[in-house]
């Protein structure tokens, strides 16, 4: 009876969990569509470019220690 419920309750979580899951792809594709809308008029600077980041730079990094 116990072992029952448990699994119950996993299902309705996985459930859950897969509804979040579908609802953040709607949503990161909505807001991904926009972002292209808007690039495709925005002017793109080349310096913007991110610097590949290594292991070892994280321990430079200021903010490391602070969490």
């Amino acid at each position: 009876d116990e072992v029952d419920k448990w699994k119950i309750r996993a299902e309705e979580y996985n459930r859950l969990e897969k509804n979040a899951l579908l609802q953040l792809d709607s949503l990161e594709l909505e807001k991904g569509i926009k972002t292209d809308e808007e690039s495709l008029f925005a002017e793109h600077d080349e310096t913007d470019i991110k610097k590949e980041k290594k292991i070892e730079d994280i321990f430079d990094d200021p903010g490391f220690l602070e969490f």
